[in-house]
């Protein structure tokens, strides 16, 4: 793996400096530290699963099969798809997958699958309780759906999609982040109140809290779920853009 020096490691307890003008207490800074220790945590737990997946890769086994089928099946029974103008996208369109039996009109995924790219950017995830699949089984079918139109008539075990490189969350602040992200702004050296854009590579501290979170479920499951589909093992490095918006590196099989 890529050297780790670059990437500024969790602190020590004494390491964060509290200037007495800012309003930061050290039960605050305690709060936070517990929520990075936590999304560390899991994220390890992911690693591992991903680890794990990754030594078992192959041919699909008759259960992985039976599941995808059972995956698709639910997808094209239970939700809708379509292609809308998005200027925010470098390619001006996104597409917008509904589950059929939503009560909020702001459930949807909204996503801009680019094959070609192998690529995925995420701007919205909205879902509701008692949706038939994941988010992750969504965001594979929306690339299945933009690799060709041949793929969506194709038997579930004759799939030859792109590998997919990367998938980009736009403002990933879902569940715990809010916490997260303020303890990571304590570690940035410039002290400017924003978490230190670059990567986080894999094995660091920081890589492990930004997997564990909330928005790292999505890409961790594209492994779980569709490694063998997607030509992918893990996760190589989690990039913090601007505003909080993280690029997920996929390493191949």
């Amino acid at each position: 793996m890529t050297s780790n020096e670059d990437i500024p490691a969790a602190p020590d307890d004494d390491v964060i400096a509290i200037p007495e003008d800012e309003q930061v207490t050290r039960a605050k800074v305690a709060r936070l530290r517990a929520v990075y220790d936590k999304c560390v945590k899991k994220g390890k737990d992911r690693a591992a699963k991903m680890d794990a997946v990754a030594r078992g890769a192959g041919a699909r086994t008759d259960a992985q099969i039976a599941a995808l089928a059972d995956r698709r099946a639910l997808f094209e029974k239970f939700y809708a798809s379509a292609i809308r103008d998005f200027p925010k996208s470098a390619t001006g369109r996104a597409m917008r997958t509904t589950w059929t039996a939503a009560t909020d009109d702001d459930s949807e995924y909204l996503a801009t699958p680019i094959p070609d790219q192998g690529a995925i950017l995420l701007w919205n995830a909205e879902r509701e309780a008692g949706e038939k699949l994941s988010n992750s089984d969504i965001l594979f079918h929306q690339y299945r759906l933009a690799a060709s139109d041949e793929a969506t008539d194709k038997d579930v075990t004759d799939y030859v999609l792109p590998v997919l490189n990367y998938m980009w969350t736009e403002n990933a602040g879902a569940g715990e982040a809010t916490d997260l992200y303020q303890y990571m702004a304590l570690l940035n050296p410039a002290r400017d109140g924003t978490v230190a854009v670059g990567p986080r590579l894999w094995g660091s501290d920081d890589y492990y809290a930004l997997l564990g979170a909330t928005n790292g479920a999505a890409p961790t499951y594209l492994v779980l779920d569709h490694c063998v589909d997607l030509g992918i093992t893990g996760i190589s490095q989690i990039e913090v853009g601007a505003l909080t918006d993280m690029t997920y590196r996929f390493t191949r099989d």
